[in-house]
């Protein structure tokens, strides 16, 4: 057999060209070739089939036949012939899901989210107590519900500016209390027992500079403990 023998199948077609093909003639000149193309044909004009033939292996049976009686073994299968089933792929099937064990009610993981809970409630109320601390002391209003310790607006004197408020019930002295832009204590002045008194330009309290703008309120106590405060007002220091 050489590279250029054809397969089986392709033999009833070449016998079929003109005698002059070279593919033809290469048919004739084989012996391989030849035996093969004589065996087909007398296969081929069989016409009286065996009564216990078995037409679905015909091809496999001669193809056999011809194996054993050439010693050639064809590697190429017919066109027809039943394929090998396909292997079947392996899917491995999925772990079972690892089934977390629950930690004991004393465990540290298990006390996670009891720690979060009670932090955030420390942190909570300890922005409660800062809001507290840093609130605006609460005014005292009369039974109408208008305000009854008032600061009234500056006003100019010699010297510099008058200031002046209402009297507050129980209480038995005041004090002066100026504020910055960001609302910051920067100055008071000393305590008074009168309802007014004048911020004088010579003598301004440590803190005030001539021409800030500034804000001020006035506390109310009563034997040196805090009463209360009225609203804030501005001014311009003398």
């Amino acid at each position: 057999m050489s590279d250029r023998c054809p397969a089986i199948e392709e033999l009833e077609g070449l016998l079929a060209l003109p005698e002059a093909d070279p593919r033809r003639r290469h048919v004739e000149d084989c012996a391989r070739c030849r035996s093969l193309a004589d065996m087909l044909g007398e296969f081929a004009s069989t016409t009286a089939a065996p009564a216990a033939a078995g037409f679905a292996a015909a091809d496999a049976s001669l193809r056999e036949t011809i194996a054993e009686l050439t010693g050639v073994r064809e590697s190429r299968e017919p066109e027809g012939a039943p394929q090998p089933a396909a292997p079947r792929e392996f899917v491995p099937e999925p772990a079972p899901a690892r089934v977390r064990a629950r930690a004991p009610w004393w465990s540290f993981g298990a006390l996670r989210p009891a720690f979060a809970f009670a932090a955030l409630l420390v942190v909570a109320s300890a922005g409660v107590a800062l809001w507290r601390a840093n609130a605006p002391e609460p005014v005292m209003r009369d039974a109408a519900g208008a305000e009854s310790f008032v600061a009234n607006p500056a006003r100019p004197v010699a010297g510099g500016l008058e200031l002046s408020w209402s009297a507050e019930p129980g209480s038995d002295e005041y004090r002066v209390v100026f504020l910055d832009g960001a609302l910051r204590e920067i100055a008071r002045t000393k305590i008074v027992t009168d309802t007014q008194l004048t911020l004088e330009s010579a003598a301004l309290p440590d803190g005030l500079r001539h021409g800030d703008q500034v804000a001020w309120y006035v506390e109310a106590r009563a034997g040196g403990d805090f009463v209360a405060q009225t609203a804030p007002r501005t001014l311009r220091v003398p």
